[in-house]
């Protein structure tokens, strides 16, 4: 099973474009399989998921959504599937406290 993102910390999303909104998270913290909390920049989430060195996922209503990575512009991003309402679920966490 891949760790699990519980929290995130993100920009205004004001100050996003509204397709871009997964653009503003700048770090997620969690639970990894083990049991060992985590709190790590997007950056290094989204390396651990293109180096396959780790897997990352979120639970909403109980349904694993796995989280993706990709690079832009030489910036490396991550996020979920959209679900039904169109909102990248990493985007509805609660922040890191």
């Amino acid at each position: 099973m891949p760790s699990q993102i519980t929290c995130g910390t993100k920009l205004r999303t004001t100050e996003i474009r509204p397709e871009s909104l997964h653009e503003a998270i700048l770090r997620v913290g969690g639970v990894r399989m083990d049991g060992e909390r985590f709190n790590i920049s997007r950056q290094q989430c989204a390396e651990d998921i293109l180096d396959e060195v780790e897997s990352y996922c979120v639970l909403v209503y109980g349904v694993q959504m796995n989280v993706t990575a990709y690079e832009k512009n030489g910036e490396r991003f991550i996020k979920t599937r959209p679900n039904r309402d169109h909102v990248d679920s990493l985007l509805s966490l609660d922040p890191c406290g």
